[in-house]
């Protein structure tokens, strides 16, 4: 089927759904333009927009990635995760580390999807190279116990000395207990 239509449909019923009718605007014009969104059509510029291009003469669409993580929430809440996967998928194709990491856990835990461990250490760390913190704690661990990839103590350490200089207190604890248990 194609993924504009699954889309379509998602959208649809979302929007006519009553459980989800007092939706606040940003939802609603999110499926709406979730609708359009189609592969080849899809770039990203800057750090935070993703441009979708139309066959108009009024030119490139630019979309704000959070209309999607909207999109994503909303199939999420309603155990649509094959949706949410084909959403994230289509994030993941056009770099966005947040969406590698969203995928990845579904990916992982195999929820409503078939788990797949291998393809999620692959997402976990690409978005530890795109810089990532969370990612970074996440692969450092996996190199440093041997998780899904076998044990690299100096592929652990460079992962855990990344995830070390976040800034989120927790992602820098973690980290350095973790590296203190490898010395």
């Amino acid at each position: 089927m194609n993924l504009r239509l699954i889309l379509s449909a998602c959208a649809i019923a979302a929007i006519s759904s009553p459980t989800i009718a007092h939706q606040n605007q940003d939802t609603k014009s999110a499926f709406k333009k979730a609708r359009l969104m189609d592969r080849s059509n899809v770039r990203p510029i800057g750090t935070g927009s993703l441009e979708v291009r139309r066959d108009t003469s009024s030119g490139p669409i630019k979309y704000d990635r959070r209309e999607y993580n909207n999109v994503v929430d909303h199939l999420l809440s309603v155990n649509d995760r094959r949706g949410a996967v084909k959403i994230l998928e289509q994030m993941v194709e056009v770099g966005d580390a947040k969406a590698m990491v969203r995928l990845a856990s579904i990916l992982d835990k195999g929820r409503g999807v078939e788990a797949d461990t291998t393809r999620a250490f692959t997402l976990f760390e690409r978005a530890a190279e795109l810089g990532n913190d969370g990612a970074r704690l996440l692969v450092g661990a996996s190199y440093a116990r041997g998780i899904v990839v076998e044990a690299d103590i100096g592929r652990a350490r460079y992962w855990l000395n990344q995830a070390a200089e976040s800034k989120r207190r927790e992602i820098r604890r973690d980290a350095q207990k973790l590296l203190e248990n490898l010395s």
